[in-house]
């Protein structure tokens, strides 16, 4: 793998890993307190077939934390920019939970440099307000407690599994080391209305995740969408049972892309 950085519109360098040549590229995004390395098993798989990049978002891992731009907006952006610097012209985008809303708002946004989504564990959902009573919004308690450093680090390890206990100390400690105030505003971001987004998308999406998904309500939200449920694993999938989903994206690129994955992918 190979370290870049890259200076976008704002000023803000973001950090980003890049691998492998052949096409379509693989573009991995991180979600809520994470990072780029949450795809190794990911980016060695499929470096040997694909060129793939996986992005530090920004206030996250390596790249540039600053002040402002803690949306799907501006995140959006972001990718468009590296997507840029790389020269990539069209992608497969795949999106971890909170990182999803950026990347259906990249979909909108550019459509024709989709050539396939997966959504990993996410959620799909009307917008959200956050300026009542936070006790009428549970992700308005969320943004608040996680200004505790007891408070966060409970949350967080629940997002593991116990079945990979192993993995609950060094993602959390990686969570911790995200500035409070992106944390916050980060997490804040995802009350967008990401219902219509979805509904804008015209790439093939798999849905990919630890838990049965409502298909019936995504089928009537996404128009080429397929589901997958991965087992013994909890929100971070790609962690907990890489061959899982990597055996999932394999299947999935195979069914509809010009360039599917090669069969001598391990």
């Amino acid at each position: 793998m190979e370290d870049r950085y890259v200076r976008v519109a704002d000023g803000t360098k973001l950090h980003y890993v890049v691998s492998g040549q052949s096409e379509p590229a693989i573009i991995f995004v991180h979600g809520w307190c994470s990072n780029a390395t949450h795809f190794q098993a990911q980016l060695t798989a499929f470096s040997k077939t694909h060129r793939v990049l996986a992005i530090d978002r920004r206030g996250h891992g390596a790249s540039d934390a600053p002040e402002h731009g803690y949306n799907a907006q501006q995140h959006a952006n972001d990718l468009a920019a590296v997507l840029d610097h790389e020269q990539i012209v069209s992608a497969v985008i795949v999106g971890h939970a909170g990182g999803c809303p950026s990347v259906l708002q990249f979909a909108t946004d550019a459509p024709e440099r989709c050539e396939a989504l997966v959504l990993l564990d996410t959620r799909i959902s009307p917008k959200a307000d956050l300026r009542g009573s936070e006790s009428d919004s549970p992700l308005a308690q969320m943004v608040s407690s996680i200004a505790d450093d007891a408070a966060f680090e409970k949350i967080y390890r629940g997002f593991i599994s116990n079945r990979h206990p192993e993995l609950a100390d060094s993602v959390v400690a990686e969570a911790l080391r995200v500035p409070r105030r992106v944390a916050q505003e980060d997490l804040s971001s995802i009350a967008i209305d990401t219902v219509s987004l979805a509904r804008s998308v015209d790439c093939p999406v798999l849905w990919l995740s630890a838990e049965a998904a409502d298909e019936a309500l995504l089928g009537s939200i996404l128009r080429d969408v397929q589901f997958q449920v991965v087992s013994d694993s909890g929100h971070f999938v790609q962690l907990e049972v890489p061959d899982q989903v990597n055996a999932a994206i394999k299947g999935f690129l195979n069914t509809g892309l010009e360039n599917p994955v090669r069969d001598n992918q391990q």
